[in-house]
């Protein structure tokens, strides 16, 4: 082989070739990608808090909305998810926020699994018990998980509201409360005292029954008897009914 066919064989191979001014275009784009970033870095730092606050906030709007379409249908599982997702965004309103968390509490309740009904409660601030209805569940989730003290502290509380705010239904609620903590600590006479504060705002109230049996442990059958009547008189409960008719019976047995 001759020298210069081993000269050509051996030189380097020359590598693509760019064309004119694609160096200067790379240079370009890379500068308008780096001023871009500081653009977005410098708008982020003035407006990202309140763009992610907003979208934060819509999401826990739905999350609300979700749970109570699925309340209404009475998914009370899904529903609760749906409440606690939405209480782990943030609300315009703290009413709005309150109000999420009642549901947890109240559907809790509902389902009877009130140890944990009183936990999601007492994450809420007193602000979110302004109203007397607020009360209902959560000091009737205490009276049934046992915590007796506790439900007669908050239901004397939750009767206040209540009266000041003219809600006789709830006046019914925290007397019914009060009514069954005195019978379980033996203050029979209390519980009398809170049973009549019921029956005068509803004649057909199921107190009645309460303190028939009350009255019956105390051998006042004769008073005992007429709860039973005037329960009969004025209540359309057919389970109640059947009830206080056995109940009356019993006690004319025994006199």
């Amino acid at each position: 082989m001759s020298d210069a066919a081993t000269d050509t064989a051996q030189a380097p191979q020359a590598g693509p070739v760019l064309p004119k001014g694609a160096y200067e275009s790379f240079l370009a784009l890379a500068g308008l990608c780096f001023a871009a970033m500081c653009c977005f870095v410098f708008l982020y730092g003035l407006y990202g808090p309140a763009v992610t606050a907003g979208l934060d906030r819509a999401c826990a709007e739905a999350s609300f909305e979700a749970g109570k379409k699925l309340e209404r249908l009475g998914n009370y599982d899904q529903a609760v998810q749906y409440f606690r997702r939405a209480m782990e965004g943030h609300f315009n309103d703290p009413e709005r926020r309150y109000m999420c968390g009642r549901s947890i509490g109240d559907l809790l309740f509902h389902q009877q699994r009130y140890a944990e009904a009183i936990d999601a409660y007492e994450q809420l601030p007193s602000e979110a018990f302004a109203s007397a209805g607020a009360w209902s569940g959560y000091v009737t989730s205490l009276w049934m998980d046992g915590h007796s003290e506790r439900a007669q502290t908050l239901a004397l509380e939750w009767l206040g509201k209540s009266e000041a705010q003219g809600n006789s239904e709830q006046v019914l609620w925290a007397n019914n409360v009060l009514m069954r903590v005195a019978e379980k600590a033996g203050r029979l006479e209390e519980a009398l005292e809170r049973g009549r504060a019921m029956t005068a705002i509803d004649p057909g109230s199921g107190a009645h029954l309460v303190m028939a049996n009350i009255l019956r442990a105390l051998d006042r059958r004769e008073e005992a008897l007429a709860h039973c009547s005037t329960f009969l008189s004025h209540s359309s409960s057919t389970k109640l009914r059947d009830d206080a008719q056995r109940l009356r019976n019993a006690i004319a047995a025994e006199m």
